[in-house]
C-alpha cells in the first residue's frame, strides 16, 4: 500500500471507533484527515493527466464524450433539480485528442457548474456543439451569472480556487486548459454571455470539414 493509502486505511478505522465511542470532536478532526487525503489523491491524478504522453491521441467524436460525461454527472444534476440540455450540430465530426482526457475536461466543467448553482431557483445546464469556420466550438453554459472580470484569468491559474474548504483543488481548470492547449485546441470565457459560459474550439479533422 502507498502511504497515502495507508492514511486513508487507518482513518476509516479511526472514523469508525470514534462514531462508536460517540466522540463527536474527534470524529470531526477525522473527517477533515478524510477530506484532505481526498483532495490530495484528485491532485495527483490531475498531475497524472499531464505527464501522460501522446499515444492514446487519436480522432474521436466530442458529442460521445459528453454524452458519457453527462451520464457521470447526472445524478448529482438530478438530486439538485437541474435540467441539462445538449444540443448538437454535425455532432459527428472528428477531432484530435484523447478521449479519457477530453471526458475530464467536460466532466469537470459539468460539476463545476453544478456546484455554482445548486443552490439557485433557476438551475439549468446547456451544452451546444456547432461547426464555426472550421473548428468544432463547444459552449458549455449554466444559469450562474458569470465570473467577475478579475478572476477571470485566475480561475485558469494552478492551486487557484472559488471554494474555499468545499473540496476545490484549484487544478481542474488549470490542467483543463493545458491538455486542451496540446490538443490544439483553447478554452476561454465568454464575456459576452449574460451566464457563466465556457468557449471551447478545436480543429476539425480535414476528412470531416469536406463531409459537412
Amino acid at each position: 500500500m502507498t502511504p497515502l493509502s495507508l492514511i486513508h486505511y487507518h482513518n476509516e478505522h479511526l472514523i469508525k471507533n470514534l462514531e462508536e465511542k460517540g466522540n463527536q470532536e474527534g470524529l470531526a478532526y477525522a473527517q477533515k484527515v478524510k477530506e484532505s487525503a481526498r483532495r490530495v489523491i484528485e491532485i495527483f491524478d490531475d498531475m497524472r493527466s499531464l505527464i501522460k504522453d501522446r499515444d492514446d491521441y487519436e480522432y474521436v467524436e466530442l458529442a460521445k464524450i459528453i454524452k458519457k460525461s453527462y451520464f457521470y454527472t447526472h445524478i448529482q444534476m438530478q438530486k439538485n433539480e437541474i435540467d441539462f440540455v445538449f444540443d448538437t450540430q454535425n455532432s459527428d465530426q472528428l477531432v484530435w485528442g484523447s478521449s479519457g482526457q477530453l471526458g475530464q475536461v467536460f466532466t469537470n466543467l459539468l460539476n463545476n457548474s453544478i456546484q455554482a448553482i445548486k443552490d439557485l431557483e433557476d438551475k439549468w445546464i446547456k451544452v451546444s456543439i456547432k461547426n464555426t469556420d472550421g473548428y468544432l466550438v463547444v459552449q458549455v453554459m449554466d444559469s450562474g451569472d458569470g465570473i467577475p472580470r478579475d478572476m477571470q484569468e485566475k480561475i485558469f491559474e494552478s492551486l487557484f480556487t472559488t471554494k474555499g474548504d468545499s473540496g476545490g483543488t484549484g487544478l481542474g481548470l488549470a490542467i483543463s486548459r493545458r491538455l486542451i492547449e496540446r490538443m490544439g485546441g483553447q478554452i476561454d470565457i465568454d464575456e459576452a454571455c449574460p451566464n457563466t459560459c465556457f468557449t471551447l474550439k478545436f480543429p476539425i479533422k480535414e476528412e470531416s470539414k469536406k463531409a459537412s
